[in-house]
């Protein structure tokens, strides 16, 4: 998860670059950091989760990743027809900073709070 955070950290740096290249580069990265974060969160969650709830969490996290794209688009909606070229200017840029600042945070978290060793860990060996 830190290494996902510091590739969609680096990969916001250069959204931020003016040149279109670049700028599907760091989209194309992101999408990496995305995918590793889908892949890890779940498993991490599955190994910190009791048995009997496994599956429960599992469906949790599934559910608000769908919850998470449905309140993506509906925000869309109303900006559709009220936003043009001309008035946002270069400000859809800071869409891609807040998430980074998510991530920031998390990587912050994960360095000086949570433990190394999982719950399972410390289970087996009592």
């Amino acid at each position: 998860m830190m290494l996902a955070d510091w590739i969609f950290i680096l990969a916001t740096g250069l959204s931020q670059i003016s040149v279109w290249w670049v700028f599907m580069l760091a989209r194309m990265v992101m999408g990496v950091a995305v995918g590793m974060n889908a892949s890890v969160i779940s498993l991490y969650i599955r190994e910190i989760s009791p048995d009997n709830m496994a599956g429960k969490t599992g469906a949790l996290v599934q559910a608000n990743t769908n919850l998470g794209i449905i309140c993506g688009f509906l925000l869309n909606l109303p900006l559709q027809e009220n936003v043009t070229e001309a008035t946002t200017g270069n400000h859809w840029r800071f869409v891609f900073i807040t998430p980074a600042i998510v991530c920031f945070i998390r990587f912050l978290m994960l360095v000086f709070y949570y433990n190394v060793d999982t719950p399972y860990y410390y289970y087996r060996i009592g």
